[in-house]
């Protein structure tokens, strides 16, 4: 099964991971990140290498675009 791209746009669910097109990253794991006390801007795109680029890098490149997370194989 092909998991279509879609652009980031109001349309995008923010109450779950998905996967995340950056720019600057390659595609990771994100989520939209709603930190009441983050920086601008505020909420953002966060993803699972934030803590090696830093938090001003990944506020700075969001991403353009996503796909759900393809599901998990079958136990063999």
């Amino acid at each position: 099964m092909k998991w279509p791209w879609q652009p980031v746009d109001e349309h995008t669910p923010k109450d779950r991971d998905l996967l995340l097109a950056f720019p600057h990253r390659g595609v990771v794991r994100g989520h939209w990140e709603t930190d009441k006390y983050a920086k601008t801007p505020r909420p953002y795109w966060t993803n699972d290498r934030e803590r090696i680029y830093g938090i001003r890098a990944t506020r700075d490149d969001q991403p353009t675009h996503w796909m759900d997370l393809p599901e998990m194989p079958a136990k063999a």
